[in-house]
């Protein structure tokens, strides 16, 4: 029964709170690397980039901003995803 009753209904909570999980990691990988708590400097990651870019902001903003605005935009995406999974599951 549990393969019948109770995964199908679960199914749907499980993939919306994994789609907002996916995206709160992405925010926390990007934070810990800005910080310099992520891979080794050869590994590019989001927050590094924005990290190394923030002396430019004067000269090159868009060293800075571009990595940010992926970020942004990539963990808007996935929010966007869950509240489209949880409006189906309606």
């Amino acid at each position: 029964t549990l393969l019948r009753h109770i995964l199908p209904n679960a199914w749907g909570p499980v993939a919306v709170l994994a789609t907002l999980d996916f995206g709160a990691a992405i925010l926390a990988t990007a934070g810990l690397s800005f910080l310099g708590f992520g891979a080794e400097p050869p590994a590019a990651e989001w927050g590094t980039l924005i990290a190394n870019g923030r002396h430019f902001l004067m000269t090159a903003p868009w060293v800075s901003l571009l990595p940010g605005l992926f970020v942004v935009a990539i963990v808007f995406s996935f929010n966007h995803i869950a509240r489209t999974l949880e409006e189906i599951q309606r």
